[in-house]
């Protein structure tokens, strides 16, 4: 399998993915693909706009020829209100076979959130000792750089939650300047742009570093769209912080109960901010939301769960088939995989 994406790697994915066949991934999108024999592949995928984008450039600069047999996935990290600008384009209909992304109803399904069972229980004491030692010295925190081409209702959520907190909302990214009114900025601390992570992390460590001091982060996403749950709810849950969030309550309810607050459980923003007020303030109450994880741990995805592993197993499947269907017109197929607001 090749895979156009972030990464570069080759790597042999049959006893991680608990397959008794060799599924070799190789994983490049920055070679150049005009050297490459890619037909020589079982599959070939593209995952998200980087990757979708190089896709698109090979295939433009290719002869137009692929065989039947072989399996195109495109897999978009987007909401539906957003597709991968790639996929737009008119040329890389009937090319996929499979889609993938942040739903259950995609071929393939990535999620940022992976929970699972710890061997043992563990104590709330050893729970408590836990988020001690992450030195939470901030109430509640907000990273957020974009109030255009947002469909959730999310600034006009946390400007008015914000007027209501005690204690103030520490902000990294340029909304809190360009989209907060002067009144809603006077109880937020704005630190400007995330700074550097120790050790030259980047990426989602580099988010962590900062959502770590935190016990409460808005983890609003800039799309209401079923199963769309970024790396917002996952940062906060890796470093011991409740997210709070918008949107489907099913989709965050099938990730892990309990683990979240949601603005929809309250009456009005009053009594959210209340209740915000009252968990930050106090250590029993702030523990309530982290009951979970004495049996369930959060972390990056083993790797039998990885998309690769996926991709795998269901290319062997394929094998018996003499052909695989195409999507027609994969912008549709990508958009009707979550139902948005």
């Amino acid at each position: 399998m090749f895979e156009f994406g972030p990464q570069t790697s080759k790597y042999n994915f049959r006893s991680g993915c608990e397959i008794n066949f060799d599924c070799i991934v190789t994983q490049d999108g920055r070679q150049d693909t005009n050297q490459m024999k890619l037909e020589t592949y079982d599959a070939i995928v593209a995952v998200g706009g980087p990757g979708t984008s190089r896709f698109k450039s090979y295939w433009d600069r290719s002869s137009k020829i692929r065989r039947p047999e072989q399996i195109w996935a495109a897999i978009s990290l987007e909401s539906s209100h957003h597709p991968d600008i790639s996929l737009r384009s008119s040329d890389m209909n009937s090319l996929f076979n499979w889609t993938g992304g942040l739903s259950r109803t995609a071929h393939l399904e990535r999620s940022y959130t992976n929970f699972y069972r710890h061997a043992t229980p563990k104590s709330m004491a050893t729970i408590r000792k836990s988020i001690r030692s992450w030195n939470k010295t901030k109430s509640f925190c907000w990273m957020v750089s974009n109030c255009a081409s947002v469909t959730s209702n999310r600034t006009q959520i946390a400007s008015d939650l914000i007027r209501y907190l005690k204690s103030p909302v520490h902000m990294w990214g340029s909304a809190a300047s360009r989209c907060l009114s002067e009144s809603t900025l006077a109880n937020v601390v704005d630190h400007g742009h995330v700074p550097l992570s120790r050790g030259g992390r980047g990426g989602d460590q580099q988010r962590q570093d900062v959502i770590q001091q935190c016990k409460v982060y808005f983890a609003f996403e800039n799309s209401i769209c079923t199963d769309y749950i970024t790396e917002k709810f996952s940062n906060a849950l890796m470093t011991y912080t409740v997210p709070l969030v918008i949107g489907f309550r099913s989709s965050y309810d099938r990730k892990m109960p309990g683990s979240f607050i949601h603005v929809n459980d309250f009456p009005d923003i009053a009594s959210l901010a209340k209740h915000l007020d009252e968990i930050v303030e106090n250590e029993n109450n702030l523990l309530q939301y982290h009951k979970w994880r004495q049996y369930f741990y959060i972390s990056d995805a083993r790797l039998k769960d990885r998309i690769e592993c996926q991709v795998c197993r269901k290319v062997a499947e394929t094998r018996t088939k003499s052909t695989v269907s195409t999507i027609p017109d994969i912008t549709a197929a990508i958009q009707n995989l979550q139902n948005c607001t």
